[in-house]
């Protein structure tokens, strides 16, 4: 038995980031993808989750670009404008702790980690 059909297709979704990106280059939203796309939010980050789901690289590719433009304000912001994106990026799973570690002995090379078990850079 197959659900009914989806409102948008792929392409439809690219060009709504597009057009989103090309309005607010600087503070896209998640929102402003969902309104031009006419769906819900909850839609959206649902086809997101979605394992191997005919929507869910193009969603996944909305959060994560959205996400980029937040964590670029982390570094260009100027006098505390960066709370905003702190929350968005929290809201998101973005992995933020003060945790200390200490090390003993000789370490040849320390690769680092994020929150899903990612590799993040070229280590050191």
């Amino acid at each position: 038995m197959m659900g009914r059909p989806r409102k948008r297709t792929p392409e439809q979704i690219e060009a709504a980031l597009k057009a989103e990106l090309a309005e607010y280059p600087n503070r896209p939203a998640i929102m402003g993808v969902c309104h031009r796309l006419d769906i819900d939010r909850q839609t959206l980050l649902d086809w997101a989750r979605e394992k191997d789901g005919p929507y869910s690289g193009i969603a996944k590719k909305i959060v994560t670009v959205i996400g980029s433009c937040h964590e670029r304000n982390l570094w260009e912001s100027k006098g505390g404008a960066s709370t905003g994106s702190i929350f968005w990026l929290k809201c998101h799973r973005w992995y933020d702790n003060d945790s200390q570690v200490s090390v003993e002995g000789n370490i040849k090379k320390l690769v680092f980690k994020n929150s899903a078990g990612a590799k993040v850079g070229d280590g050191v």
